[in-house]
């Protein structure tokens, strides 16, 4: 969390997430419902951007070592501060993916590490070669969608 905390504003922005990506998280994330998104993960994920309050806490701290607003866990429900801190988070997911895997992360990865969290996405290695089939469909979502890339055509018989 060091590394993580040492991201300054300017990086932060230098490194900022497509706004294709946040939209494309969103998208897996809450099918597209905004506000009216139910909570998840039993409970305990809430907004469009399904935020549990450990990630929020920690994006709060990073976003405030950078200088920029901070938001209560609250306002995770509201779509427009999900979405703002979304950019910080995924933006720190992507540096720290980076560097883990030394190459730019697909947007896919960027959301394992962001669905699964870090550990959760480092028990598989970071590769989602070994992710459940679910989550490999979702992250290939994801790229598709962060991408513009049609969906996928039927096999034709």
């Amino acid at each position: 969390m060091t590394l993580v905390l040492a991201l300054s504003a300017a990086l932060l922005a230098s490194e900022a997430i497509p706004e294709a990506v946040v939209q494309a998280v969103e998208q897996v994330e809450s099918s597209g419902r905004g506000a009216r998104t139910p909570k998840g993960d039993g409970g305990k994920a809430i907004g469009c951007l399904q935020w549990h309050a450990s990630a929020w806490k920690d994006c709060s701290a990073i976003r405030l070592k950078a200088g920029l607003a901070v938001y209560p866990y609250s306002d995770a429900a509201a779509p427009i501060r999900a979405r703002d801190y979304a950019r910080t988070w995924l933006t720190v997911l992507k540096v720290r993916l980076a560097t883990q895997i030394g190459r730019q992360p697909f947007p896919g990865e960027i959301w394992l590490a962001w669905n699964l969290g870090w550990t959760g996405y480092e028990r598989y290695g970071f590769s989602w070669a070994h992710v459940s089939r679910v989550k490999f469909d979702k992250a290939r979502q994801v790229n598709s969608l962060a991408w513009g890339l049609p969906k996928r055509p039927a096999v034709s018989r």
